[in-house]
């Protein structure tokens, strides 16, 4: 494994709330839990501060003194896109199969929520990534109809 990386201090952006295990869906056919993953902005040079480094290993954030467990863990350098194919691309075949799917960002107010939900010209967000899977493939499905509701708060 490679060495720990240390990022600023600064609120992680968790792509979906934490909680306990649960089955929900119907019948038993497929079980469902909260998941967390977190994404730890990176650090630009005019931002240089004191403050503790978050310390970014595969499945933790730890400040030095609390570790913080995730089903994954992103640093700054890590593309959006490899952020949706790890956190949101399941969520995105279970609604092609008929479920809901929600993923929320959540974090302190400059910790990257937007850069990584909508993106940046550069490099497309986590909703463009989705809806350009989302429609591409239900596209190409001949056999179904699908109705598409999409909801998105600021």
């Amino acid at each position: 494994p490679s060495p720990p990386r240390r990022f600023p201090s600064r609120s992680p952006t968790a792509s979906i709330p934490t909680g306990s295990p649960r089955t929900l869906s119907p019948a038993g056919t497929r079980p469902e839990r909260i998941q967390v993953y977190v994404r730890v902005r990176g650090q630009e040079e005019d931002t240089v501060s004191d403050h503790a480094q978050w310390i970014v290993q595969p499945k933790q954030i730890s400040d030095g003194k609390r570790v913080y467990p995730a089903e994954a863990a992103f640093g700054g350098e890590v593309p959006t896109a490899v952020v949706y194919e790890v956190a949101v691309k399941d969520i995105m075949q279970s609604v092609k199969e008929g479920f809901n799917g929600t993923v929320l960002a959540y974090g302190q107010t400059g910790a990257g929520k937007t850069y990584t939900m909508c993106g940046q010209s550069e490099q497309k967000g986590v909703i463009a990534l989705a809806l350009r899977d989302l429609f591409r493939d239900i596209g190409t499905d001949a056999e179904r109809a699908y109705r598409v509701c999409v909801a998105y708060l600021e």
